[in-house]
């Protein structure tokens, strides 16, 4: 890492993350060489998904959408809304990977409804991770998937 914070790719690493895990916001395209470089480090990364990575993004859904919730937050009534979230896991297998050193798809739905009443909704991000199967908790891996969000957001 350079004295600026940055890594010699120019993303920035977030230092808060445990077990050296990094997050990052880059460009499809760049994913797999930040990937690349977050795993010749010896850390792990947690990265988005989206729409626009066809392939990949297709794979995640397809193993995600179908499986129960293996963690379910409380709900909590902030910013006016009603909310809850709601974490599914499934492994992913490195000899077949198309990303480097992935070990796990993740999504993470939030459920929300405004306090006032009104109709629920929920929105769904997915995430591909280099961390092992294990390393941490649901409630953990579903905390750094809501701190990846706040930070696109």
């Amino acid at each position: 890492m350079l004295p600026s914070g940055r890594t010699p790719s120019g993303a920035r690493r977030f230092r808060s993350c445990p077990s050296r895990s990094a997050r990052f916001r880059r460009r499809p395209q760049h994913q797999k060489k930040t990937a690349l470089t977050i795993t010749a480090a010896g850390a792990d990364y947690y990265l988005a998904l989206k729409d626009n990575q066809h392939t990949l993004y297709a794979l995640a859904r397809k193993k995600l959408d179908t499986l129960p919730a293996v963690w379910i937050s409380d709900t909590k009534s902030e910013h006016g809304r009603i909310e809850h979230r709601e974490l599914r896991v499934a492994g992913f297998d490195l000899d077949v990977s198309l990303f480097p050193g992935a070990r796990q798809v993740v999504s993470l739905t939030r459920h929300y409804q405004p306090r006032s009443g009104g109709e629920v909704k929920q929105e769904t991000r997915h995430f591909i991770l280099s961390i092992e199967d294990g390393k941490h908790s649901h409630a953990r891996l579903a905390q750094i998937g809501r701190d990846h969000w706040s930070v696109e957001n």
